[in-house]
């Protein structure tokens, strides 16, 4: 009869917890069964409430215990619908101290772990931190060469009249061990020798647990391999462990394909071949055709890891490209062996020496107010440079190809040498950051926000003695996407851009997720372009050009999709009194994402 009653006659209640600790209350509420229920509006049958009650009653027993009030009381009461548990907490212990016993490992060793705690004297107890340091008392011997190490659990000695507890810690650490042999196995097309030089150890140093992750996420960061698991092998009589790497291999060659439409430039699209493992040493050579209305590349480089030392890889670039847009036309080929270097986690260097050889061509053309005529005007060039670009690189993003948050930032300094007016140096500099907040609410989507400003100036001659395509453009699907392909700055009677001798640009970005895989992007553009100098940038008789717009980001099981739209703020007239930029700019991109 009574299972009948409870079936029938369901309630709604709440629940209200006096006399916690915020902590204690927010442990409670992620793990009670009976604030879940509340919560979601389920209704309860007296006979499941009685039952859960109980069930939570030994909950916040536990979790008051487990944050170090060891002396309280607990009760409930039922007001009406209202479940309230009345709770008298009292003073939370702390710990008067730390020991560790049996450990036979040596007084250095013995002292470091306890320094290295991050438990202290004089902190609240806490049993989730005390568990916390007993696995970082095994992670410390496992990184000192103590490999297995025997442990009981900790002993902890409460002194209630002083709301105190001192804690032992009871570790044996056994044998320290050495690192052994390394035995590979499932390698295909790799070649043993080169996981050998990737090694961040010596046979005979000292086992450690941690160097063991560094030199896996070596072997990952060679996208040579999709799995990477470690066996230790002990040979106890004579001191060391073997490590067996298990490995498999990633395929070696890919294809990517990307696709574009712009309006104003029309179709263009870019085909890549790679192979990632050419002789078997991590080698790398790649292959890549760019086909846009205005412009042609190929290009074929390679790279070699870890020439000379291991933290610097060498590069052999070839390129050809064809130009002939509004801005110049050019026909160039250019060869750039370069180095990168890795001088820490963030920071890399680029060195290299680049020749370029080819013709570049710039028309110009004026508007005769007193004939009324269009006359044209052709500046060629006959290229033949020699640069020595110096880049230093930093980037402290979380992810490669698809960054969530982090800072990227470069400086290029480029010397170029020449016959025939071409002498100048380039720099180049650029700064974004990239900031996302993950909002639990589950109705507002997560966002992040993206900021960009970047600079450059040609140093050396005066702008028409520099080459066109070696001058500054602002304006297409890389740079204010609200104007026409390098359209931003001066132009001439026929929508010729004369290019500059520095600019500046700043985007700011909103990424909004509305959907798994869905983003919607927010943005605004400023830019401006100069034929002077750096100094004269921000002066205010210089037009600096806004663009806003959105783009949609739909990341397909096959190829990311991006549709987008961007409109100028002010539109410009030509000697004709017709609009020289066009009203918006609408871009659809296969197999990319900006």
């Amino acid at each position: 009869m009574l299972n009948v009653f409870s079936f029938f006659f369901l309630f709604a209640y709440s629940v209200q917890i006096d006399g916690a600790s915020d902590l204690v209350v927010k442990e409670f509420n992620k793990q009670s069964v009976l604030v879940q229920k509340t919560g979601k509006g389920e209704k309860i049958s007296p006979l499941d409430l009685d039952f859960t009650i109980q069930q939570d009653l030994l909950l916040l027993k536990n979790v008051l215990n487990a944050y170090g009030y060891l002396e309280h009381s607990i009760s409930y009461r039922t007001t009406g619908n209202k479940i309230v548990f009345d709770i008298q907490s009292g003073k939370a212990f702390v710990i008067r101290a730390i020991r560790i016993k049996d450990c036979d490992a040596g007084t250095d060793i013995c002292g470091d772990m306890t320094s290295r705690l991050r438990l202290k004297s004089g902190h609240v107890l806490q049993f989730n931190k005390l568990n916390q340091a007993n696995d970082q008392l095994l992670d410390f011997l496992q990184n000192k060469g103590y490999t297995a190490p025997h442990y009981k659990k900790p002993y902890i000695l409460v002194y209630y009249d002083a709301k105190e507890v001192e804690i032992e810690f009871r570790v044996i650490p056994g044998q320290q061990m050495l690192f052994g042999d390394l035995l590979l196995s499932g390698l295909e097309k790799v070649k043993a020798s080169y996981i050998q030089n990737k090694i961040p150890w010596k046979k005979g140093d000292i086992f450690d647990k941690s160097v063991l992750e560094k030199f896996r996420t070596k072997l990952y960061e060679t996208g040579l391999f999709s799995h990477i698991s470690f066996k230790r092998h002990l040979r106890v009589d004579k001191g060391v462990v073997d490590i067996e790497v298990r490995l498999a291999e990633m395929p070696s060659r890919y294809i990517g394909v990307s696709g574009y439409f712009r309006t104003g430039e029309g179709l263009g699209g870019q085909l890549e071949w790679h192979h990632l493992n050419l002789t078997g040493h991590g080698d790398e050579l790649a292959l890549r055709f760019k086909v846009f209305n205005y412009f042609k590349r190929a290009e074929i480089e390679y790279s070699l890891p870890h020439f000379m030392t291991r933290k610097q890889n060498t590069y052999l670039s070839m390129n050809w490209e064809q130009s002939d847009r509004d801005a110049y036309e050019s026909n160039l080929v250019t060869f750039y062996p370069y180095f990168k270097t890795k001088l820490n986690k963030n920071l890399k260097l680029y060195t290299g020496i680049q020749y370029q050889v080819g013709r570049a061509e710039k028309t110009e053309v004026t508007f005769d107010e007193k004939q009324k005529k269009l006359n044209t005007k052709k500046d060629p060039f006959n290229v033949n440079l020699v640069s020595f670009p110096v880049s230093v690189v930093y980037d402290s993003t979380d992810h490669k190809f698809a960054p969530t948050k982090g800072l990227y930032a470069y400086l290029e300094i480029a010397p170029f040498l020449g016959k025939e007016r071409q002498n100048f140096t380039k720099i180049e500099t650029a700064a974004s950051y990239l900031l996302s907040f993950s909002l639990k609410q589950k109705e507002i989507p997560p966002f992040a926000l993206f900021n960009k400003v970047s600079f450059g100036h040609l140093m050396g001659k005066n702008l028409d003695q520099i080459a066109p395509h070696q001058r500054f453009y602002l304006g297409g699907p890389e740079t204010m996407r609200a104007y026409g392909l390098n359209l931003v700055g001066d132009l001439d009677a026929d929508k010729h851009p004369k290019g500059g001798k520095s600019y500046g640009y700043y985007v700011g970005e909103c990424r909004v997720q509305v959907h798994e895989k869905i983003t919607l992007n927010l943005f605004h553009e400023i830019g401006v372009v100069n034929q002077t100098g750096l100094s004269d940038l921000f002066k205010e008789d210089n037009k600096f050009f806004h663009g806003s717009g959105i783009t949609v980001c739909y990341y397909s099981p096959v190829l990311p999709i991006q549709i987008g739209c961007a409109i100028p703020w002010k539109r410009r007239k030509n000697y004709e009194d017709k609009y020289v930029d066009d009203a918006f700019q609408f871009y659809v991109g296969i197999g990319q994402i900006r």
